[in-house]
């Protein structure tokens, strides 16, 4: 028997509302951690190369850290618990 709420192929109404709280990453962005471990942990994705964003931790008005860039993948910008939530347009307007 095969399970129709298996996760790797969503029905349509499924997909429509995991794509409706996606949003993709663009340079320039400030992102938020979610994780609680991590409060107040804030990014500005730098680049987006190969499945991943090249980030570097910055402060919530958007300035920069002396922390070193890494790269964190691209699915895991979703506003989940152990993920991340839009904070501000590469424009500078707010999410």
């Amino acid at each position: 028997m095969i399970d129709q709420t298996s996760d790797a192929h969503p029905v349509p109404e499924q997909a429509a509302r995991q794509s409706s709280t996606n949003q993709t990453p663009e340079p320039g962005q400030i992102w938020a951690d979610n994780d609680r471990r991590s409060n107040g942990r804030y990014l500005r994705v730098l680049s987006i190369e190969d499945g991943s964003a090249l980030v570097k931790q910055v402060t919530a008005a958007g300035e920069s850290t002396l922390k070193a860039p890494t790269r964190i993948r691209l699915n895991r910008f979703r506003p989940t618990s152990t993920g991340y939530r839009l904070v501000r347009h590469a424009d500078g307007s707010a999410a």
